[in-house]
């Protein structure tokens, strides 16, 4: 652990993450000394009870949702705070989500609420940042169009590309993922494209492909090879890309992403 000043979170559970979060202990700019004991954690004196919001769910379908919190705070701790997986809700469903008491919380800290569902149609997800905990309606997006794919060029290495129909939901980015398990050898190629990328303007038919390296001394045999199948995940997004792209801003109160997912063996 980097030397200074931490913030030191625990929580208790009846069970395990899954469960609800039973109470809470919060120990601000923590600093101890090389091989230091932490002195003991008591739940029954200093434990608190965790915030208890409620959280509509809008186009969930029939899907299974997982609703989980974080919280990150300016001393660079970041705590898992709930993963609760749902069963036999319905999009209106409302569920509960936790966060950090105001009484121990501070001004600087900043929440992730995370909404995952998953069904026949891929994965949807919605990411919202948020200060003070607020009964709210999340709305998921529609399922993720299913990608055209192609093949561009089989040589010096393949060149798969891929077609995605552009959805309102997702009209910030688009990524999709090629992948190739040939002779004991994973290969996996990341492409993303972004409507910066095309000109600020969020094109009718976003188009994927694996870029031709052959200037960059790339050598031939790290990429996807001719004669074997190759996989792809598409991801479709809405928002904030802080974490998917490099030098973008980072997440502040009300910043919301949505995002959804394919993979080529739905």
């Amino acid at each position: 652990m980097p030397t200074g000043a931490h913030d030191l979170f625990a929580s208790r559970f009846a069970t395990e993450i899954s469960s609800p979060p039973d109470r809470i202990i919060v120990r601000r700019d923590v600093n101890l000394p090389n091989d230091a004991t932490i002195p003991t954690l008591n739940f029954a004196s200093e434990g608190q009870a965790l915030t208890s919001s409620t959280l509509t769910l809008a186009n969930l379908g029939n899907d299974q949702a997982t609703v989980g919190t974080t919280v990150r705070t300016d001393n660079g701790t970041s705590h898992a705070l709930a993963a609760l997986t749902l069963g036999g809700v319905n999009s209106g469903s409302q569920v509960a989500y936790y966060s950090v008491p105001n009484a121990l919380a501070r001004s600087t800290d900043l929440h992730t609420l995370s909404v995952v569902t998953s069904g026949v149609t891929g994965v949807r997800t919605v990411t919202q940042f948020y200060k003070t905990p607020i009964n709210k309606t999340i709305t998921l997006g529609a399922a993720l169009n299913i990608p055209t794919v192609n093949t561009l060029a089989t040589s010096p290495y393949l060149r798969p590309r891929a077609f995605v129909t552009s959805q309102s939901d997702y009209d910030t980015a688009v990524e999709v993922d090629f992948t190739q398990f040939l002779n004991q050898v994973s290969r996996i190629v990341y492409v993303v494209t972004t409507r910066g990328f095309a000109g600020g303007t969020t094109p009718a038919v976003w188009e994927v492909t694996v870029p031709d390296f052959g200037n960059a001394s790339y050598d031939a045999s790290w990429g996807l090879q001719s004669g074997s199948d190759v996989g792809w995940v598409a991801h479709g997004y809405k928002g904030w890309l802080g974490d998917l792209l490099p030098q973008t801003t980072e997440p502040s109160e009300g910043v919301t992403r949505t995002s959804a997912t394919r993979s080529s063996g739905q």
